[in-house]
């Protein structure tokens, strides 16, 4: 399976960054860090969204 982030280069990082960083403060952050983790789950699949997004939230902020 290709993955990827073995394609991912500082300038696609870079992309990805800015597209989070909705107030262009230089940190992602808030509802912008909200914003990003439910963009990976739900490209990732409801499958693993579903068992993942709740664990991810409770290791994060307890």
């Amino acid at each position: 399976m290709d993955c990827a982030f073995e394609h991912l280069d500082a300038v696609g990082f870079l992309e990805i960054w800015q597209h989070f960083d909705a107030d262009d403060n230089g940190y992602i952050e808030g509802k912008e860090l909200d914003h990003f983790f439910r963009h990976m789950m739900t490209k990732l699949g409801p499958e693993v969204s579903t068992y993942l997004f709740p664990s991810l939230i409770f290791y994060l902020f307890y």
